[in-house]
């Protein structure tokens, strides 16, 4: 592999391990009441998406780029499961194939991100907020969105979905991941 594509590959899985913990605390709060095992697969087939068609990412926001695949991994999830349970995972392949590198990639990202006690601490948290609180944690404290796009999505005015934050924020400190400014109008 020559230098290049070394470095890319080593600056791409830092980029992802930076962003796993909120994708994975994004699926488990998006998929809130399911099975954990159901929010850890939508991850895993999130990242396996992205690894697979890293060659469609067109710059920008790495973060905002792996949220829409995981919120279209999600609605997929959702419909197939209305219609029969199905797992998300890629038919089998042969352990050679690039996309069996691809998956074993995304599985052990995903197994670390899962050990880390910030990261199930938070998803601990999460199950004590009321419906709009973890609407607004994903949305602002995962998404990064500013409050005011947050606002438009929950129905809600600015400044409510600012002054709720500021609390979650309060209350979400012990996570180094979920940045203090998030979701304050700013972006």
């Amino acid at each position: 592999m020559p230098a290049d594509e070394e470095r890319d590959d080593t600056d791409l899985r830092a980029a992802l391990e930076e962003i796993a913990p909120r994708l994975f605390a994004w699926a488990h709060c998006r998929l809130y009441g399911r099975a954990a095992q159901e929010a850890d697969d939508v991850v895993q087939e999130t990242l396996c998406r992205a690894l697979d068609r890293l060659d469609r990412f067109r710059g920008g926001s790495l973060a905002a780029w792996l949220f829409t695949i995981a919120n279209n991994v999600v609605l997929e999830f959702l419909r197939r499961s209305r219609r029969r349970p199905q797992l998300l995972a890629p038919a089998s392949e042969s352990r050679d194939s690039p996309l069996a590198n691809v998956v074993a990639r995304a599985t052990t990202l995903t197994r670390a991100v899962a050990r880390r006690d910030d990261v199930r601490a938070l998803l601990e948290l999460a199950e004590s907020f009321d419906e709009t609180d973890r609407r607004i944690l994903l949305l602002c404290g995962l998404e990064d969105l500013p409050a005011r796009e947050a606002a438009i999505q929950l129905g809600s005015n600015e400044e409510a979905v600012q002054k709720r934050w500021y609390r979650l924020r309060q209350r979400l400190r012990f996570v180094p991941w979920i940045r203090a400014e998030a979701g304050d109008g700013s972006g």
